[in-house]
């Protein structure tokens, strides 16, 4: 199923009191993740403070006994309909046996439970995964569509009774990410800016002095003048992240992991759905059309290669003190424009 279709099922089984036995919520999105087990935990748990908190039992981390989460599933609740276990950042679907041996205690669990697992990352090919997509429910928060994010954000604005058009909210996203706990915060921040006036109309000004762009999307500026050969906009990107105090080593590891991500897409793109290819990059569906697929033009599979070796290269020398993180990152967009010149020629 679509993210909208599964987001429209938790809706009905809270507005109905129907639950799954197990759902699992995934995903970058830790908003969203957030956000529906909080509604999912308030609504299988009803009004009654005192059964909730009998009935309520939480798991976070790697180091956690899978049986004692089979028992509790097991055990009838104490004067309420169901017990609601949740389970978070456990590592699930990793390398290892804890997700199977959860899966093995999960299945068949009774009516009276309610399994919630929250996990940024999930694999299909997981026996847990086919369990919970078999009985029960899974909403992956990467599948969440552009167009879906532009309505959320500009709902953020009108509830709060603030004007911005179409054109800032464009530039608002592209300065901010997709993240949407960064997006409710900046968002935020320029509404109260804006508590006092009438009018509230955000403006692109308001929004480049306000708010604070995501180094990770500063990097695909970044990448993306370099592709274009504009040394001059790529420097600027880079000043502007030295600015905002980021650390040359965070800058390093962003260039490292983002050209490692553009030479999986030049190998893979083609040969997968752009669904599935989002998924093996860690990436939501509208982050690889809109900005990864545009930074291939004038990269091979060979200079990208290059390029992420570089990238290895100059990590490997500054923590060995062989070399300042700073100039190892002025060195890595010389080298990569460098790649895309050789490419040409």
């Amino acid at each position: 199923m679509s993210f909208t279709q599964e987001q429209l099922r938790i809706n009905h089984d809270i507005k109905e009191k129907t639950f799954a036995g197990i759902y699992l919520l995934c995903g970058s999105q830790s908003y969203l993740r957030m956000q529906n087990r909080d509604r999912l935990i308030a609504a299988a748990l009803g009004e009654d403070e005192g059964a909730s908190a009998m009935n309520l039992s939480r798991f976070s981390g790697k180091d956690m006994d899978v049986r004692e989460i089979g028992a509790l599933a097991r055990t009838l609740p104490f004067f309420a309909d169901r017990r609601v276990i949740v389970v978070e950042q456990a590592g699930l679907f990793e390398k290892g046996e804890t997700g199977d041996l959860l899966a093995q205690e999960l299945d068949g669990i009774p009516e009276t439970a309610c399994v919630i697992i929250s996990e940024e990352k999930a694999d299909r090919r997981k026996r847990l995964y086919k369990l919970i997509e078999k009985t029960g429910a899974v909403l992956d928060t990467d599948e969440i569509e552009e167009a879906q994010l532009v309505k959320w954000t500009a709902k953020l604005f009108a509830d709060a009774g603030a004007q911005i058009s179409a054109a800032d909210l464009e530039l608002f996203l592209h300065y901010v990410g997709q993240d949407m706990l960064q997006i409710k915060a900046e968002a935020d921040k320029l509404i109260a800016f804006h508590a006092q006036d009438e009018s509230a109309r955000i403006t692109g000004e308001d929004i480049r002095s306000l708010c604070t762009p995501r180094p990770e999307d500063r990097i695909f500026d970044m990448i993306s003048a370099v592709a274009a050969k504009d040394a001059k906009t790529a420097m600027s990107v880079y000043m502007d992240l030295c600015a905002l105090r980021t650390p040359p080593q965070v800058i390093l590891s962003l260039l490292g992991r983002q050209f490692s991500q553009l030479l999986q897409l030049r190998e893979m793109d083609g040969r997968y759905p752009d669904r599935e290819l989002a998924a093996m990059l860690s990436v939501p569906p509208f982050v690889l059309t809109k900005r990864l697929r545009p930074c291939l033009k004038g990269y091979s599979s060979r200079s990208l290669k290059r390029i992420v070796d570089g990238c290895l290269k100059a990590d490997e020398e500054y923590k060995s003190g062989l070399i300042d993180p700073q100039i190892a990152v002025e060195q890595l967009i010389i080298g990569a424009m460098t790649e895309q010149e050789t490419e040409k020629r």
